[in-house]
């Protein structure tokens, strides 16, 4: 009885490294900051919790990959604010303001 309940557990683990990996992997194409979150948090538990050495590298893999893209959207947030605060997409605003004032 108590293999079953080992066994459900280490899976549930494995099961958790491969969903950091997708959430990880996924949060390249979509929009947020919450599916790195997700990422790094699932890797690390998935990491954590396994003895197999594949879903030890793939919770490696997640939270790595996770923690490059959060500081990458980090940065890019930061930056929009400062382009914002000195005007630079003034610009850009009044060119698509004035295709779209064509139609």
């Amino acid at each position: 009885m108590d293999n079953q309940q080992f066994s459900s557990s280490y899976e549930k683990k494995n099961g958790l490294a491969i969903a950091g990996f997708v959430c990880s992997c996924v949060s390249f194409f979509l929009p947020g900051m919450i599916l790195p979150i997700l990422g790094f948090i699932f890797g690390i538990v998935g990491r954590n919790g396994s003895t197999d050495k594949t879903y030890r590298g793939l919770g490696t893999a997640a939270f790595v990959i996770a923690i490059v893209f959060f500081v990458f959207r980090l940065i890019a947030i930061i930056a929009s604010l400062i382009m914002m605060s000195l005007g630079l997409f003034a610009p850009i605003i009044a060119y698509f303001a004035a295709i779209m004032s064509q139609y």
